[in-house]
């Protein structure tokens, strides 16, 4: 219930065609949404809520936290797909959820057989389009720092060299850079007019979409760059959580 009122209730109210239906707290369903012309069945780990149901769409959150009841049971995120059968061509499902562990993990599962999307951004100096990366100290782009005394990254040191041209990209540019993104399918590039060039590898018919925390406007790349360093401190199991959490990528043992 916390979930649904935190969560889904605000994004729902958040619509102006949906807002003004959506009924007082007192009067709520814990398991339903009632829109008046549609319902919102609503569960976490609860599959007898979605069991007999048909539905044209469905969105299943934290993917990766659904367990098995038992080694030999179905996929219980399976199972809740299936309640689109009766809507072939109509339908629609979204899955979303932190990564977990390569070869386990129902998010890289599903990413690897979509169309793979990455969100690239123009440098704000030669307009090439690109992929941001944290890179490594091998490649002569991404992000680089110079180190403190303390093994700590300084953060007037911090910036991002483009893969292009290698122009140096400071933290003030990256807000625009974001704005000015675009979702692009694997196969494909930018080119400098922000069109997509070539063919994608896979059809639309199941989109993808993988985001680095490198790309949000609430992290400063030196808080990236200083949490990247901690975990590698931090032994494997921080670095897991690094690549699950911030990277957004399924960590491979």
């Amino acid at each position: 219930l916390e979930h649904q009122q935190t969560k889904l209730i605000p994004v729902l109210q958040g619509v102006d065609a949906l807002a003004h239906r959506i009924k007082p707290e007192s009067k709520r369903s814990r398991r339903v949404v009632d829109l008046g012309d549609s319902l919102i069945y609503y569960s976490w780990s609860a599959r007898w809520t979605v069991s007999g149901r048909a539905a044209a769409f469905i969105a299943i959150t934290e993917a990766n936290l659904h367990p098995r009841r038992k080694n030999t049971e179905a996929d219980p995120v399976e199972m809740v797909r299936d309640r689109c059968k009766g809507f072939q061509g109509q339908h629609k499902i979204l899955i979303e959820g932190k990564p977990a562990t390569k070869g386990a993990c129902r998010m890289d599962n599903n990413y690897q057989s979509s169309d793979q999307r990455k969100y690239y951004v123009p440098c704000p100096h030669c307009n090439a389009y690109q992929v941001l990366v944290l890179g490594d100290r091998d490649s002569d782009f991404g992000l680089k720092w110079t180190s403190n005394k303390h093994g700590d990254p300084d953060s007037n040191s911090i910036h991002y060299v483009c893969s292009a041209s290698r122009c140096r990209i400071d933290q003030g540019h990256k807000a625009n850079m974001i704005r000015a993104g675009i979702w692009v399918p694997n196969g494909c590039t930018v080119n400098q007019d922000g069109k997509i060039d070539g063919i994608p590898e896979r059809g639309p018919k199941r989109s993808g979409f993988q985001l680095d925390s490198i790309y949000a406007n609430s992290v400063s790349w030196h808080s990236y760059a200083t949490e990247f360093v901690r975990a590698k401190r931090g032994g494997i199991e921080a670095l897991k959580n690094f690549v699950q959490g911030w990277k957004a990528e399924a960590f491979d043992d």
